[in-house]
């Protein structure tokens, strides 16, 4: 069974794709994502919140694995 948790675990490590606390929350159907990713903090994943610059000049926070 594959879930939430597993989703993003395999998006974040395997996948090394950058998330927004809105695109697991939509991509992957989870509720929370802070406590998802509180979750797999917990687990020993090292994931790190960075600010990026979109291209029309907004700050954005993703998610990546460090």
């Amino acid at each position: 069974m594959n879930t939430g948790i597993d989703k993003v675990y395999n998006a974040l490590v395997q996948n090394k794709v950058k998330l927004t606390a809105k695109q697991i929350a939509t991509r992957y159907g989870v509720a929370n994502p802070h406590d998802m990713i509180y979750r797999l903090r917990n687990q020993g994943v090292k994931i790190t919140l960075k600010t990026f610059t979109s291209r029309n000049g907004t700050s954005v926070q993703k998610y990546t694995v460090a």
